[in-house]
This record gives C-alpha cells, structure tokens and sequence, in this order.
C-alpha cells in the first residue's frame, strides 16, 4: 500500500490515497473501510492493481521498461528499489532507469495518465471484490 501512496503522491504533487480514487469514483468511505480491515483482500488487491498499472503503461509508454516503476515505488509490496539495482536487474544503464521513470511519470501526471491510474485502480478493486480475493 505504502508504494501505490508514494506514487500518488509524486503524481499528483500533494498525498493522495488509494481510498481517495476509490471514493471518487463512487465506492464509499465504508466499503474502502473494510477493504482496509482485510489484509488478504487487500494483499490481492494490490497485486491486480499493480497488474492493472503495469498494463496500461507497457500501452501507453512502449518504448521503455513500464516495470522500472514497480521496482522503484516497491508496488510489489517489497522495499523500494535504487535506480542502480533496478539497472543491474532489467540490464540497462541506470541513466535509462530515470528515463523510463520520468517517462512513465510524465504521462501519468497528464489527463490521460490519471485516468489510467484511477481506472486501475476501480478495475483492481471490482475484480478483487467480484472474486471474493
């Protein structure tokens, strides 16, 4: 969770959470509440949510590891990453790290990139909730 936050928060320029997109876009404070309360759906959650982003950057920024972003936020759910591990983990100069990663930020912070993020966001939740985890 705390990875998807820090993304957030350097998209949007101010803290944002999860369960702010989620509210917005229609689910209440107490269903986001109790999805909180559940660690394993929340783990799943997670997990098709960084499934979900991974997707729609591969579409929208092609040309660059998309997967350089999980790494560096840790949205696995592990540690964050440091440009030079990601480098020596995906084979590329970390100078092509920061590349990909500004790349995928720039979009992401444009109309289109938040409506990728908060549709992933919406998707992973439904699919989560739809599949009992």
């Amino acid at each position: 969770m705390d990875g998807f936050n820090r993304l957030l928060r350097t998209v949007y320029g101010f803290p944002v959470w999860l369960s702010d997109l989620l509210i917005r876009h229609g689910v209440s404070s107490k269903q986001t509440d109790r999805w909180r309360r559940d660690k394993a759906w929340l783990a799943s959650f997670l997990k098709r949510l960084e499934t979900e982003l991974l997707a729609a950057l591969a579409q929208a920024v092609p040309s660059h590891n998309h997967r350089v972003v999980s790494r560096w936020y840790g949205l696995d759910g592990k540690r964050p990453w440091a440009s030079g591990r990601i480098a020596i983990e995906f084979g590329v100069l970390t100078v092509e790290v920061r590349l990909a990663h500004d790349l995928v930020l720039t979009y992401l912070r444009r109309d289109k990139g938040w409506a990728a993020l908060e549709g992933a966001t919406l998707v992973a939740a439904r699919e989560t909730d739809r599949n009992g985890q």
